[in-house]
């Protein structure tokens, strides 16, 4: 059985972040430990599926699920549930430090404010279903690359948060914590390539 990592709860999560530091480096650079959460292994009485998937099957799914959602997208591109525009100028908070300049100039504003909701009707009617599917057979090798990367992180991620205890609410609430601390872990690495 695996060792579990010593959390009392969700205040003491730093065994979890030095544990996922050093399965993340183990992932990015041990084969042997990566196959070994991505690949089937015999459980009892069933073969037990991979831990987190492969690469290769990761992003063949997400841009196989893009692609059969061609017909949604375009129904919800035609009629969003929330106001694109609205949504355009509040987003100028949340995107202001690495916009400053934009925004004091109001280069962002007078951009939304021209903004044309019935030409963006048109250009995604125009475009349709078949040229939503074109643009993600264009990005599938991207979508690769960017998983390719993206998987043996998530894979340590998972590794290191099953090895977490679950048997105490306080123990429950660190591993939820942590899950969401790995996740920002492995975005923080993401950028890092």
């Amino acid at each position: 059985m695996t060792e579990l990592l010593k959390v009392e709860g969700p205040t003491d999560l730093s065994a979890f972040h030095v544990a996922l530091q050093e399965n993340i480096k183990r992932a990015q650079n041990d084969p042997d430990y990566l196959a070994s959460i991505t690949q089937e292994h015999k459980g009892n009485p069933i073969t037990l599926g991979p831990r987190v998937a492969s690469a290769e099957t990761w992003a063949e799914d997400m841009v196989t699920a893009a692609k059969n959602k061609a017909g949604k997208w375009l129904a919800n591109s035609l009629k969003p549930k929330k106001d694109p525009k609205a949504r355009a100028l509040k987003a100028a908070k949340k995107y202001e430090n690495n916009m400053r300049i934009a925004l004091d100039e109001k280069h962002w504003d007078a951009g939304i404010e021209a903004f044309d909701e019935e030409l963006r009707q048109e250009t995604i009617a125009a475009v349709g279903e078949s040229g939503y599917r074109s643009g993600i057979d264009h990005k599938a090798k991207k979508i690769t690359a960017k998983i390719t990367k993206l998987q043996p992180l998530v894979a340590a991620l998972a590794d290191t948060i099953d090895k977490m205890p679950v048997d105490t609410p306080e123990q429950r609430a660190a591993k939820m914590i942590a899950a969401r601390d790995g996740m920002l872990a492995v975005k923080k690495e993401m950028r890092k390539k």
